[in-house]
């Protein structure tokens, strides 16, 4: 057994001795997250941002701290006990979305949040406009499953909705969704057609894996003023743009 593991144990031990499981739903266990975590904070109240570490030395309020942090780990450890959520996994998970959404490009020495479509980005629509945004961007594949494969084992994208098996979309951080379909009609995989973009911390390692993997690799990688990029072939003949940020507009 492990530290955590002895320590998941004699919080169990110490809830089911007071009897306080039909107590601990999700909802007021998330709450008792929040409220501990703002005990924490008080212990910095008042305190300017430049003196909070030295703050934090001082024995007496170290101990409250301390104390504090015990709280928070505390319920956030019974949360994840009652919901079944492998804490470690949804770290692991979201510190992946974390590199997409903070490449290292943009955020190296910035504290600012990356844009969101909704409120950050400019809107360039003209007043009166009929387009409200971009409700997706889809290819045309020929064989769903083989062009999955790619997608998902490859690339490691998630599908989000499966309709029929012959649609299958992803939504991708920021708020875009990417779809495959065979039910294009009309429509067929083509690799001097319109190529969506997909973002990656390292077009390079990205380039290579696919091409160790058998891809093909149509362009580059190559740099442009803002920008290092490739084009890889999906499985399908679809043109794939790689893109990794380098500087803002």
């Amino acid at each position: 057994m492990n530290r955590l593991d002895a320590v998941m144990a004699e919080i169990r031990e110490f809830v089911a001795e007071r009897e306080w499981q039909p107590f601990h739903d999700p909802k007021n266990l998330a709450m008792a997250v929040a409220s501990e975590a703002g005990e924490l904070l008080a212990e910095y109240r008042w305190v300017f941002n430049q003196d909070a570490d030295a703050a934090t030395k001082d024995v007496e309020r170290r101990e409250r701290i301390a104390a504090e942090v015990a709280d928070v780990a505390i319920a956030l450890l019974l949360f994840c006990d009652r919901t079944g959520i492998q804490l470690f996994d949804a770290i692991q998970a979201k510190m992946a979305v974390n590199r997409t959404n903070y490449p290292v490009a943009h955020f190296r020495g910035r504290a600012d949040r990356p844009k969101s479509r909704s409120t950050d980005q400019r809107d360039s629509r003209k007043e009166g406009a009929m387009v409200k945004g971009l409700a997706f961007a889809m290819y045309p594949v020929a064989d769903l499953q083989r062009a999955r494969r790619f997608y998902e084992n490859d690339l490691g994208l998630g599908p989000s909705r499966v309709f029929q098996e012959a649609w299958v979309e992803y939504d991708l951080p920021g708020g875009a969704t990417f779809a495959i379909t065979t039910m294009a009609e009309g429509c067929s995989p083509r690799s001097d057609a319109a190529s969506i973009g997909l973002e990656v911390e390292n077009v390079e390692r990205v380039t290579e894996e696919l091409r160790r993997k058998g891809h093909r690799i149509k362009l580059g990688p190559m740099t442009t003023p803002v920008c290092r990029m490739a084009v890889v072939l999906d499985p399908e003949g679809n043109a794939l743009t790689l893109h990794q940020a380098t500087k803002s507009w």
